[in-house]
């Protein structure tokens, strides 16, 4: 048995109803247009309060905000190379402007002025810089208030071996404890803690110098254990070095 109650159709009862239940539907329907409505005003404050902190206009701040892409583009040909060999970077400048290129080695030291290069028609520019001395080079591509930061490694090949077993536990020239897992090398003449990337094939590790040696005749390091095992090294032969 249906236990709604039911109304007869123009009674006060029944109209008292209809009304109610229209009542109820409209504050339904205004509910999402008022959140919506508040979702608007929300956004329009937050760009015109980041046009007025940057001190532009609402239009201009929707437009950085929309326009996430760089002007500038720079690639390395090549990031690992040997002594005689030439650093290349190519590069877009959407705004077929002037580049300014500038390097350093190791990581220290001052600037140096490598070329202000004129864009193609296309924005398209390439420069390059012979290096014959091995180390890390940083090298930075500015256009206007845009920089590009690009990292190269020059290596020279050198004579190397390793060394460990019989030693462990004991203190290297530089006063570490070597142990099997600590990456270092010994060098007769790099001043202790000295960072050497090295390469052999494909594959590299960074080591500090931490010990004297090595003293067999041709050779300049002396690898410990867990570099060895990094680059996969034979027990003696040619490296790649920074150093």
């Amino acid at each position: 048995m249906n236990t709604r109650m039911r109304f007869a159709r123009n009674t006060p009862a029944w109209r008292g109803r209809n009304i109610q239940k229209r009542a109820t539907q409209k504050r339904v329907a205004k509910k999402p247009a008022a959140i919506r409505l508040f979702a608007i005003a929300g956004l329009v404050v937050a760009v015109s309060a980041l046009s007025f902190a940057e001190g532009g206009t609402v239009a201009s701040a929707k437009t950085r905000i929309g326009n996430t892409s760089s002007a500038l583009t720079v690639r390395a040909v090549k990031a690992h190379l040997r002594t005689g060999s030439s650093i290349k970077l190519l590069g877009r400048n959407s705004a077929a402007a002037a580049v300014s290129v500038k390097y350093r080695r190791n990581g220290h030291g001052r600037w140096h002025y490598g070329a202000k290069i004129s864009a193609s028609a296309h924005g398209r520019f390439s420069w390059r810089l012979r290096v014959s001395r091995p180390g890390s080079y940083v090298v930075a591509t500015t256009a206007g208030r845009e920089t590009r930061i690009r990292h190269f490694f020059v290596y020279v090949a050198s004579q190397a071996s390793w060394y460990g077993p019989g030693l462990y536990g004991h203190r290297t020239a530089c006063g570490q404890t070597l142990t099997a897992h600590i990456m270092g090398v010994a060098n007769k003449t790099l001043p202790c803690g000295t960072i050497v990337k090295f390469r052999y094939g494909n594959r590299t590790a960074l080591a500090r110098v931490i010990d004297r040696g090595p003293y067999a005749a041709g050779r300049t390091w002396d690898l410990t254990a867990a570099v060895k095992s990094k680059l996969r090294f034979p027990s003696t032969g040619a490296v790649l070095s920074t150093r």
